[in-house]
């Protein structure tokens, strides 16, 4: 079987993911209850702890916000050179 190239790096997969999670919370109609937002960012920032990922920090802040009931905004990945 023949590798291909990752188009992404993890940390930005994690951050993504990170992004689409806080994007639920303001959906019209149909939003994600905080509790369960807190949840996923607390498993995204373990994995990204663990694997030493830059968007830990972030993912630190965005759930620190969402515990002292904080407007939450999206991750804004730095390119890194």
């Amino acid at each position: 079987m023949k590798s291909t190239p990752q188009s992404l790096s993890i940390n930005q997969v994690v951050s993504n993911e990170a992004n689409r999670v806080i994007a639920s919370l303001y959906l019209k109609g149909f939003s994600c209850e905080p509790t369960i937002v807190e949840s996923v960012l607390e498993s995204l920032l373990e994995i990204a702890q663990v694997a030493k990922l830059p968007v830990a920090s972030q993912l630190n802040i965005r759930l620190i916000a969402l515990r002292n009931k904080i407007r939450v905004n999206q991750i804004q990945m730095q390119e890194v050179a």
